[in-house]
């Protein structure tokens, strides 16, 4: 059987995660009760759910996770940037779970992204503040056509394009052009979508929507925020425009 691949496009970012007891206010200083730091990005977080996902099973709770394909019948690739700094390291844990990271590449002179992320320690309600770095030192014309694209994806049509709007606007809709000339599947996963939602989303084949983001789209979005039956007939409005199959997330 040949080959599978699932190509993911998107960020690469060192996460520092802080819980407070009580959110700062304007002007004030919080005491955070700890901190950790993490390897995230919606791009790296992509790809290590595929992979995992693809090749791993849980069976319950007390097992490990047992794999239910070859190395070689799915293969997951993340396509980034990093920093010149130390913490352009950061994309080797990437590669530890067993993602591809041939085309996660330095940028001179550049910083590797990093996010900022306070947690309340009673709520679970979070703020991030993101430095984008590296990941908006990816260009709209390093995917400038069907070739360069596929050349980025490893030599390789992949079955599925991941991405999402941690990149620059202009190089997401780019890839999206692209990969729709090459005929190649496009999920779009719509955070943060402040500067950036599509009106027309014929080429898209997935959509990933969070209820946050989808609030601040429409104004007509469900009260009861955790009904699913709600959501489920509100999404027809993402399906009216084109796109072939949309995810609504309800997470906290």
């Amino acid at each position: 059987m040949p080959t599978r691949t699932i190509v993911v496009i998107g960020g690469l970012t060192r996460r520092i995660i802080a819980e407070v007891d009580e959110m700062p206010g304007k002007g004030l200083t919080v005491t955070t009760k700890t901190y950790d730091t993490h390897t995230g990005g919606r791009g790296a977080f992509s790809a290590v759910a595929a992979y995992r996902f693809s090749h791993f099973k849980a069976t319950n709770d007390q097992e490990t996770p047992r794999c239910v394909c070859e190395e070689d019948e799915i293969s997951v690739r993340l396509v980034a940037a990093v920093g010149d700094d130390d913490i352009g390291s950061i994309k080797e844990e990437i590669k530890a779970v067993g993602v591809n990271i041939d085309r996660v590449l330095p940028i001179p002179k550049t910083k590797t992204s990093m996010a900022f992320v306070v947690v309340d320690g009673a709520s679970r309600d979070h703020s991030v503040l993101l430095c984008p770095g590296a990941n908006h030192g990816l260009k709209p014309d390093k995917f400038g056509s069907a070739e360069k694209l596929l050349e980025e994806c490893g030599g390789l049509r992949p079955d599925l394009l991941v991405t999402n709007c941690e990149l620059k606007r202009s190089t997401v809709e780019q890839i999206i052009e692209t990969a729709t000339v090459a005929n190649v599947p496009v999920l779009l996963n719509l955070v943060p979508e402040e500067y950036f939602f599509p009106e027309d989303l014929t080429h898209l084949t997935h959509l990933i929507v969070h209820k946050a983001e989808a609030r601040r789209i429409f104004d007509d979005c469900p009260k009861d925020d955790d009904d699913p039956l709600e959501w489920e007939t509100f999404a027809q409005q993402f399906l009216s425009r084109g796109v072939a199959n949309v995810v609504v997330t309800l997470s906290s």
